[in-house]
């Protein structure tokens, strides 16, 4: 069985959330129009599906990288209005492949400890991670993957440096 429509689902869900400030049911509504999905995708405690199906074919290129190099995991969320669940997702960088997805209701040390556990449970080398410095983000990351190096997205720096120096 092939997906092919995984990620442009989750694209557009990230741009409902940060762009349009949705709250899920407008977005679910909105998507259901479109194609047949679970009500319980778009649940605060419940992981986005992405398309198994595809990763799961991957699994042997990610494995092959992880031997070689180890991964470089991304971590980056998407922050909608206040006090809403952000979307969170975790790709390796040299292979593309999503590893995980979710949308996280709190983002402190215990959560995103248990969003990076799966991660770590596939038992593959972990060479670095990378992320912006999200407040116990960096504990998480040196509690889940102790051997990893941990750098700052340097985006956020950039970006934080051309706000300020407009200002």
């Amino acid at each position: 069985m092939w997906c092919g429509y995984g990620y442009d689902v989750i694209a557009q869900v990230g741009w409902m959330r940060q762009m349009g400030r949705q709250p899920f049911e407008p977005i679910h509504a909105n998507l259901s129009q479109h194609l047949q999905i679970s009500v319980r995708v778009l649940n605060h405690d419940c992981c986005l599906p992405l398309p198994a199906c595809r990763e799961r074919e991957r699994m042997g290129r990610l494995t092959e990288v992880a031997k070689q190099t180890g991964l470089i995991v991304s971590l980056d969320g998407l922050a909608p209005e206040g006090g809403e669940a952000q979307l969170w997702l975790a790709r390796e960088l040299t292979t593309g492949i999503t590893l995980r997805s979710g949308w996280m209701s709190q983002q402190d040390q215990a959560a995103f400890v248990h969003f990076l556990e799966p991660i770590d449970a596939l038992k593959l080398p972990s060479l670095a991670i990378t992320s912006d410095k999200q407040g116990g983000l960096a504990t998480a990351v040196r509690e889940v993957f102790p051997g990893a190096k941990h750098a700052f997205c340097q985006s956020h720096y950039l970006g934080n440096i051309a706000k300020c120096s407009s200002l």
